[in-house]
C-alpha cells in the first residue's frame, strides 16, 4: 500500500514538472518572436528591424530647405509680427527695423549737403572776382592774388569731398530705411523666433519651406555599411501603409544621432550590454503629395541583389517575347 502511494505521488510530481516545462517554452516561444512584430517596430521608434527578411529604418519627413533671417548688428528691431508655427507666404512681413532715427539723420545730413554747396558756390564766385582782379593787377600783387585764389581753390575742392562723403551716407541710411520692414523669402512655416536678440547660430527667425520634402532616417552602425548614397528606397507611411519611391542622398557619419533612446538596437543582439551609435541619413522623395511635416515613416532600401534581380527578370521577359515574336506570333500594336 506504502509503494502505491509513492508511485502515485512520483507521476503527479513528474506531471507538474512536465507542465512546468511545457509553459516555459511556451513563454519563450512568444517572446522570441515579439520583437519581429509590426507593433514592436513602431512603438522602437529609430531602431533598425527586420520583418520578413526586409531591413526597415524609422524616419520622419522634414522641410528640405530651411531659411535663416539674421539681424543687422547695428539695428534694434520694432515689431515682430510672427511666431513660431505661423504659416507664412513669400513676401509676408515678418519684423520691422527701427527707422525713426534715421530719418532725423538724413534730414541733418542734408542740410549739411546744403551747406557745402553754399560753401562751394561762394569759392567760385570769389574765385572768379579774384581772377579778373589780378589780370588788372600790377605783377608785385599778382602773387597775392594766385595764394588767395589758390586757398579758395582747396576750400572747394574740400567742400565737394566733405559732400560726396554725406550723400554716400545718406544713400546708405535710406537704404536701411527702405528695408526697416523685413518680409519671408518662401512659403513656409515659421520655425524658431529668437526671443531679444539673434540665437546661438546667429539667426533670429528661421523658415521651413513647406514645399520640399525629404525623410530624416536613422540607422546603427551595424547597418551603416549597408547603404549607399544614390540607392534607391521605397517609403511606407505608418498611417495607412501608402508607398512612396525615393533615394539615398546623404550619409552623415561624421557625427552621430541623438535620438533620445539610450539602450541597445534590436539588430544589437550579439553584444546587448554595449549600446549601438545611430547615424543619420536622408531620402529625396519622387512624389511627397500627402506627405506632411513631422509624420513618421519607414524606409526600406533597396539592396543591390534586388535591383540585379530585377533587372534580370525585366531581360527574361523580353526574351520570352522575342521569342514568342521568332515563332511567328503575331503581335497586336
Amino acid at each position: 500500500m506504502k509503494k502505491h502511494k509513492k508511485l502515485i505521488i512520483s507521476l503527479i510530481v513528474l506531471c507538474l514538472a512536465a507542465a512546468a516545462l511545457l509553459c516555459v517554452f511556451f513563454l519563450k516561444h512568444r517572446s522570441g518572436h515579439s520583437g519581429s512584430s509590426d507593433s514592436d517596430v513602431i512603438d522602437d521608434y529609430g531602431s533598425d528591424d527586420t520583418i520578413a527578411g526586409k531591413t526597415l529604418y524609422a524616419g520622419v519627413i522634414e522641410p528640405e530647405q530651411s531659411y535663416n533671417i539674421n539681424l543687422d548688428s547695428d539695428r534694434t528691431v520694432e515689431s515682430i509680427d510672427v511666431k513660431t508655427g505661423d504659416t507664412v507666404t513669400a513676401g509676408q512681413k515678418l519684423f520691422t527695423y527701427q527707422s525713426k532715427d534715421y530719418s532725423l539723420q538724413v534730414q541733418q545730413d542734408q542740410l549739411e549737403i546744403q551747406g557745402y554747396a553754399d560753401t562751394i558756390k561762394s569759392c567760385q564766385a570769389q574765385i572768379t572776382d579774384l581772377t579778373k582782379q589780378k589780370a588788372a593787377a600790377s605783377a608785385d600783387m599778382k602773387l597775392q592774388y594766385d595764394s588767395q585764389i589758390q586757398d579758395l581753390t582747396s576750400q572747394m575742392k574740400q567742400a565737394k569731398l566733405d559732400q560726396q562723403t554725406k550723400q554716400a551716407e545718406i544713400d546708405s541710411l535710406n537704404k536701411k530705411i527702405s528695408s526697416s520692414t523685413v518680409t519671408s523669402p518662401i512659403d513656409g512655416i515659421v520655425s524658431k523666433v529668437a526671443t531679444g536678440s539673434a540665437s546661438s547660430d546667429g539667426s533670429f527667425i528661421t523658415i521651413l519651406s513647406d514645399t520640399t520634402f525629404r525623410i530624416k532616417a536613422t540607422v546603427d552602425e551595424l547597418n551603416v555599411g549597408s547603404l549607399k548614397e544614390g540607392m534607391a528606397a521605397k517609403i511606407t507611411t505608418r498611417v495607412n501603409d501608402k508607398e512612396y519611391t525615393g533615394k539615398i542622398t546623404k550619409i552623415d557619419t561624421k557625427s552621430t544621432a541623438d535620438n533620445g533612446n539610450t539602450g541597445t538596437d534590436s539588430s544589437d543582439s550579439e553584444n546587448s550590454n554595449t549600446p549601438a551609435s545611430k547615424y543619420y541619413f536622408y531620402v529625396s522623395i519622387d512624389n511627397p503629395d500627402g506627405l506632411i511635416v513631422g509624420q513618421h515613416v519607414f524606409v526600406e532600401p533597396e539592396s543591390e541583389d534586388s535591383s540585379e534581380e530585377t533587372d534580370a527578370n525585366t531581360e527574361d521577359t523580353e526574351g520570352t517575347a522575342a521569342d514568342e515574336n521568332t515563332d511567328g506570333t503575331e503581335v497586336e500594336q
